[in-house]
């Protein structure tokens, strides 16, 4: 069943009329009485020409002219200078009249381009840009590094460590100590398929050196991130943790 239109519903004009001008009673009010929707009365009451009552903060409807496009629009707005946000938009930018600070010629707003990001805008092109006594600086900046090299570096740790170029390579010391494990962890048991998997130093290489087998076991991830939380903690407090 189709929706049937508002002025094909069987209402008295009259009583409609008498309610919303002699009683002043609202449309939402005169539409509960009447069981329909309170546009339909709006449409009712305006198809008898009778004024329609707005309430609203800000006074009654006015008619303006946009002041970009010269269309006349209506508003409640007493300070309303623009009849859409386009229209508000093309004059705010116009009337910026920002230049290009590298060659002095207007910039021009990008279609999908923000105000905001427009009025942030300093030139008109990449290349312009470029041009730039700051951007050189820049290039510049990034050409040296950011913080320089070897010991400038505020991550300095005083170098590469010994167990990537001793005499027994890591590379080849990992592989032959995890196939000598069966590539599963020596202290849960779990497997590679399981877990991912660490070859770990019994004894530190920076204190002992040593990259032989004997001095190297393959432990899964969390095991080796709780040994060498004891070894710290057993180098702070002197105890082992519980």
């Amino acid at each position: 069943m189709g929706v049937i239109p508002h002025n094909k519903l069987p209402l008295d004009e009259r009583a409609i009329k008498c309610l919303y001008i002699n009683e002043r009673r609202s449309a939402a009010e005169i539409s509960r009485l009447f069981g329909c929707d309170p546009s339909t009365i709006i449409n009712r009451l305006r198809s008898m020409g009778v004024p329609i009552r707005y309430r609203h903060s800000f006074g009654k409807m006015l008619m303006k002219r946009c002041i970009w496009c010269g269309r006349q629009f209506s508003t409640y707005r007493k300070d309303q200078r623009w009849c859409s946000h386009q229209c508000r938009s093309k004059d705010k930018t116009a009337r910026l009249n920002n230049v290009c600070e590298a060659c002095g010629r207007d910039l021009m707003r990008k279609p999908d381009e923000q105000f905001t990001a427009f009025k942030r805008r300093k030139f008109c092109s990449y290349e312009c840009r470029k041009r730039t006594d700051d951007y050189q600086k820049y290039l510049d900046k990034i050409s040296a590094g950011w913080f320089g090299n070897g010991e400038d570096h505020p991550f300095w740790r005083g170098g590469r460590s010994h167990a990537f170029s001793s005499d027994l390579p890591w590379s080849m010391q990992r592989i032959k100590a995890l196939e000598r494990d069966g590539f599963r962890c020596m202290n849960c048991g779990y497997s590679v398929l399981e877990r991912r998997m660490c070859v770990h130093h019994i004894i530190p290489f920076e204190e002992s050196k040593d990259n032989r087998l004997d001095n190297l076991i393959t432990l899964c991830v969390p095991c080796h991130v709780s040994i060498h939380a004891q070894e710290r903690r057993k180098k702070e407090y002197g105890t082992e943790a519980g």
